[in-house]
């Protein structure tokens, strides 16, 4: 299955210019995807629509405690560690 990609790194591709395709994936042979949901709703955050902080609730509620938790170490590693110390 997917995982969903956390919405600090959705945010981060939108910040770095990349927005609208995921890195390239081993689950789907290597090959970049187009985003179209995700470019949408970073669309609507852009334009006010949406506020950025729903957003990251809404993203945060709907993963489970373990996505969440593997998206603050990767995010975040050294935050991570300083909160929950080394796995």
């Amino acid at each position: 299955m997917i995982q969903p990609v956390p919405i600090v790194a959705l945010i981060a591709r939108k910040v770095n210019g990349d927005a609208g395709f995921s890195p390239a994936r081993p689950e789907l042979g290597g090959v970049m995807v187009v985003r179209e949901a995700t470019d949408k709703l970073i669309e609507l955050v852009d334009e006010g629509v949406l506020d950025k902080d729903q957003v990251i609730l809404g993203a945060l509620n709907y993963m489970s405690e373990d996505d969440v938790k593997d998206m603050f170490r990767s995010e975040f590693e050294e935050l991570y560690e300083e909160t929950f110390g080394e796995d």
